[in-house]
């Protein structure tokens, strides 16, 4: 699935808040906590599910 990670203001409020889209790579069994990837860079993180949103990718 394709998502969309809330990375947050930060120290500028106009920022983006909303990054992406990743692919998630992994489910953890609790299901909070998952690790996406990003398309473009290939980096993974770790990230709680409440910080996700599914992307709306237009084909």
């Amino acid at each position: 699935d394709l998502v969309y990670w809330y990375h947050g203001p930060g120290r500028i409020k106009l920022n983006a808040k909303w990054v992406g889209p990743y692919r998630v790579v992994e489910v953890y069994p609790t299901r909070v906590i998952l690790r996406i990837e990003n398309l473009k860079t290939k980096q993974s993180h770790y990230v709680h599910a409440n910080a996700l949103k599914f992307a709306n990718v237009r084909q």
